[in-house]
């Protein structure tokens, strides 16, 4: 019974596609009926080929409503036109059996999907902390970029060691002349130089005790600015390295989307 309907069926679709009656078929048995009676109901073929008993088979297709496959009916006839049989080579599927088949998924597939969708959970995971990572190197970058402490500290230090060096030579000019002039002093005078030798012997020392006192001055100066200098010099690596890093860490971000039947493509081939 079930074959029979879907017979009929099969027929009323091949009308419709043929353009000419669109009535659902009854259950007829058409062996060794007209083929003429069956054109009429049915519609023209699409297509025949003389066997070579000479009968010749007319092939009824249409198109499946839910693939891109064809529903065919063929029809052999004999020499007088009489039907010797129908048979069905090929059907469609019914709706529910296209909606089963579009919904299995194969077991591979449905792996690599979650596989893909696993892997792309991890790319983004992994690219937000890149990301936190690279975020937080440009803004210690861009501290350090607008921070002109450790140049000014070079700078200024430099001026400062100049300063005293300049004073020291003054002092030092100073405290040669008050010398040769004691020197000068003592030869003229002699042992009657007294209370002024002692004078000036006494304010020649304490122009001594300072030209020391700034010559010392001057080198701590020039310490600091060595440090100053080291400060300038670890400032700059600091900088370029986090370029580096920055630059890095940028080349190997993961895609910030990417679609998962691509991935499953280059998983599949």
């Amino acid at each position: 019974m079930k074959k029979s309907i879907f017979l009929i069926l099969g027929i009323c679709g091949l009308t419709a596609c043929a353009g000419f009656q669109t009535q659902r078929p009854q259950q007829i048995d058409w062996s060794g009926q007209n083929f003429d009676h069956f054109v009429v109901t049915y519609g023209i073929p699409t297509s025949q080929h003389t066997l070579q008993n000479g009968n010749i088979a007319y092939s009824f297709v249409k198109q499946c409503p839910y693939t891109n496959g064809q529903d065919e009916i063929v029809v052999v006839v004999n020499q007088e036109n009489i039907i010797n049989g129908v048979s069905r080579v090929g059907s469609c599927p019914s709706a529910t059996q296209e909606k089963q088949h579009n919904e299995y998924v194969d077991p591979q597939t449905n792996f690599l999907k979650e596989q893909a969708a696993k892997q792309e959970k991890e790319n983004q995971e992994r690219r937000k902390q890149m990301l936190k990572r690279i975020n937080s190197l440009k803004s210690e970058l861009f501290n350090l970029d607008y921070d002109s402490s450790y140049e000014l500290a070079v700078s200024g230090t430099e001026h400062k060691l100049k300063l005293k060096q300049d004073s020291y030579l003054q002092w030092e000019a100073t405290y040669k002349k008050h010398k040769e002039e004691l020197s000068q002093f003592k030869i003229q005078v002699g042992k009657y130089g007294g209370e002024s030798e002692r004078i000036l012997s006494n304010t020649l020392e304490k122009e001594k005790e300072r030209l020391d006192a700034q010559y010392l001055d001057i080198q701590n100066v020039k310490k600091e600015l060595e440090q100053a200098q080291t400060n300038l010099k670890d400032w700059e690596n600091r900088r370029a390295s986090l370029r580096k890093e920055i630059a890095i860490l940028e080349s190997q971000l993961p895609p910030e989307q990417k679609d998962g039947y691509e991935i499953l493509l280059e998983k599949l081939f």
